[in-house]
């Protein structure tokens, strides 16, 4: 519980100065003054309404009574009568909480409340204080060490903002620590609230902050150590080698490598940082890995600089022409039956209905669309493509493969389809063509894209 600090004897000392000053007639009431006589109002209603061992009503009132002390202090009206009115009160008021502290404390004593769960590390204190003397807050110093009041590190910090929440964060494993548990000695605080907030302090939340340093640690670390993978790729390039110092530099790529590496250097330093005030978990290859990241940002640097000449030479070039397949699929209309119902309907120029949408294309040159793009193709040697990737077979006879797995069979003298382990799906009509049909019943997810 904190308690007033405002001493009885300097308000005497102002009250006694303030009548042997020249009195000022019809002096008006200034607004510290007036304030004070109405805080002074609130104070005499809340202690008249003060229930027994009601901790935080008193605290309430204990920062209303300093606060008000504050303001007579303040005030200028020292020659308006309700000046020396307005101490007489506060002292009285003043007296009154310290016989109220005295009381609980008695009645602490003697009839100890029992704790509640531990878990709830916020629990309040039953050990009041006593306006006028210093008494320990134990749950005051519970509450420094718990998560949410432990010294933050921001998500991109300085190396600065890094050192302050470093030294911050040791104080408390430390010299913090060792001041907290000697104050939980003093007579103030109930030997149930002394060991309560001691087994906290001294245990699961230290073992938090051992957490959170060597989360920190890990985590500039491994932004570090990125960074150095990357530099070793990058000084591997050969310097002759434009086209792969190109693709290093150029474009969506360049700028993430850019971002890496400068992102590496910073959180270096910010390791650098935790180093110094964390020595026993200090990185050993901190400076060598700094020495790597700044010589592949030069040879970065350098590539950066090359890309808009190879971006010329390369537009001089001739474009390589993609090879098209010459026509090999029947452009016919087709209905595909599946358990008695039409699963989709393609037209004679490839394109593939279903649930009365449009979803894509398999032209007769066997070139597979989505949308408006080009991602793959069924081959004239039964081979199926997409987005650069071989990812399944129609055979000759019918056979239907997805990464290496047999999934379906197409009977290719009726046009029946073998699909989840029966004769399940119907091509209508057949006329032989059923390589388009087959990619739609057994690789529909493409068109899902």
């Amino acid at each position: 519980m904190r308690a007033t600090r405002l001493g009885v004897i300097s308000l005497f000392i102002l009250f006694f100065s303030t009548l042997l000053s020249p009195t000022v007639y019809a002096q008006q009431m200034d607004a510290q003054l007036n304030l004070a006589k109405r805080n002074l109002v609130q104070i005499e209603k809340n202690l008249s309404s003060l229930k027994a061992g009601d901790v935080a009503s008193y605290n309430r009132i204990s920062e209303k009574l300093t606060k008000t002390a504050e303001l007579i202090k303040a005030s200028s009206s020292q020659a308006h009568p309700d000046y020396a009115t307005s101490i007489e009160k506060w002292n009285a008021y003043q007296q009154q909480m310290v016989q109220i502290a005295q009381t609980w404390g008695s009645a602490n004593q003697q009839n100890v409340v029992s704790s509640t769960s531990e878990e709830q590390t916020g629990a309040q204190s039953s050990q009041p204080q006593s306006a006028g003397t210093r008494l320990v807050d134990a749950d005051a110093i519970l509450s420094k060490y718990q998560r949410q009041n432990r010294p933050k590190l921001a998500q991109y910090p300085s190396p600065e903002d890094a050192r302050k929440w470093a030294e911050a964060t040791k104080l408390l494993q430390t010299t913090e620590l060792e001041k907290d548990l000697k104050l939980l000695n003093d007579p103030s605080v109930s030997k149930q609230d002394a060991n309560r907030v001691s087994r906290w302090i001294g245990g699961q939340f230290q073992t938090q902050i051992n957490e959170d340093i060597q989360a920190a640690f890990q985590r500039f670390n491994g932004s570090a150590l990125t960074a150095v993978n990357l530099s070793k790729q990058i000084l591997a390039v050969d310097e002759s080698d434009d086209m792969k110092a190109f693709n290093m530099a150029n474009g969506a790529i360049g700028r993430e490598n850019a971002s890496t590496l400068n992102n590496g250097l910073i959180a270096s330093a910010v390791g650098q940082a935790l180093d110094e005030t964390f020595p026993d978990l200090a990185n050993p290859n901190r400076l060598q890995e700094i020495e790597y990241i700044a010589k592949g940002q030069s040879r970065f640097d350098q590539m950066l600089a090359g890309v808009g000449a190879t971006s010329q030479a390369l537009a001089k070039m001739p474009k390589k022409q993609r090879k098209v397949n010459p026509t090999f699929l029947k452009g016919i209309k087709q209905e595909l039956w599946y358990r008695g119902s039409t699963l989709a309907y393609l037209d004679a120029k490839g394109s593939i209905w279903m649930s009365n949408k449009d979803v894509g294309d398999i032209t007769a040159n066997g070139t597979i669309w989505v949308g408006s793009n080009d991602l793959g193709s069924i081959e004239p040697d039964g081979k199926v493509w997409f987005r650069g990737n071989h990812i399944g077979t129609l055979e000759e006879n019918g056979k239907v493969w997805r990464n290496g797995t047999q999934v379906g069979l197409v009977e290719t003298d009726s046009g029946k389809v073998w699909i989840d382990g029966n004769s399940n799906g119907e091509i209508v009509p057949f006329e032989g063509e059923w390589k388009r049909a087959a990619v739609v019943y057994f690789f529909q997810d493409l068109f899902s894209e």
